[in-house]
């Protein structure tokens, strides 16, 4: 019984290291995604202006029919755009759920509409997240331009999904060797296919080695993503 329950605690480590290989892959996709979609947020966002006045029809605005036709357009723009993408496994939901005629859709665009906004960030933000169904984190993320700000935020996701620490600051502490490799990878384009199908070999072969001097099982999963490189 005992040694059933040792090689089915390694199996699910084994399992466990290939699940938050792959969500770091997803991740990375779905930033590159949501950046292709704020770039496109903000070359929509451009063209909302009244073309006597040169006022912009959303930007602070707090109350009007064209400011709302003008959300409810950019709204619609966006969500094209995004289901026109291929190979995005970050979302709370479908693309099935999230082009369907539903309540919540509609709730929340009524909601979106009537709120004031100074930034197509701000705007952009809501869609992804309330709309589409994105993690704030991975918006953030993919909205900064500091590598190394978004290796600490993937650390604080990475740790934060898979119930590694209770609190950002303790994650961020405890994996500080993993914020500065993942620097390092955003520095030089570092997450390719190859790094994680390595990844995904080096997790066989770790929990496939025997345990003994020269070899220590880590059950850290964010540890031994690092581990080897």
């Amino acid at each position: 019984m005992d040694e059933q329950f040792a090689k089915d605690n390694l199996l699910n480590a084994k399992l466990d290291q290939v699940s938050v290989a792959l969500a770091l892959r997803d991740v990375i996709g779905g930033i590159q995604v949501l950046r292709t979609l704020l770039q496109t947020s903000k070359e929509r966002w451009a063209r909302f202006t009244n073309v006597e006045t040169g006022e912009h029809l959303i930007k602070g605005v707090a109350v009007s029919t064209v400011k709302t036709d003008a959300v409810y357009t950019y709204i619609a723009y966006i969500i094209k755009t995004y289901m026109q993408s291929r190979g995005v496994r970050t979302t709370a939901w479908t693309k099935n759920t999230i082009s369907g005629e539903n309540f919540t859709n509609k709730a929340i665009s009524n909601i979106t509409a009537a709120h004031t906004f100074e930034t197509h960030e701000a705007l952009f933000k809501v869609i992804a997240t309330r709309l589409i169904g994105f993690d704030d984190a991975l918006v953030d993320m993919a909205v900064s331009t500091d590598n190394e700000k978004i290796a600490e935020m993937l650390v604080i996701y990475l740790g934060s999904r898979f119930d590694l620490g209770e609190s950002s600051e303790e994650l961020v502490e405890r994996y500080a060797q993993q914020v500065g490799c993942f620097h390092a990878l955003l520095d030089v384009q570092g997450f390719t296919p190859a790094f994680f199908e390595q990844r995904l070999v080096e997790a066989q072969q770790h929990f496939d080695t025997p345990a003994d001097d020269d070899h220590i099982h880590i059950f850290d999963p964010l540890r031994l993503l690092t581990y080897y490189i």
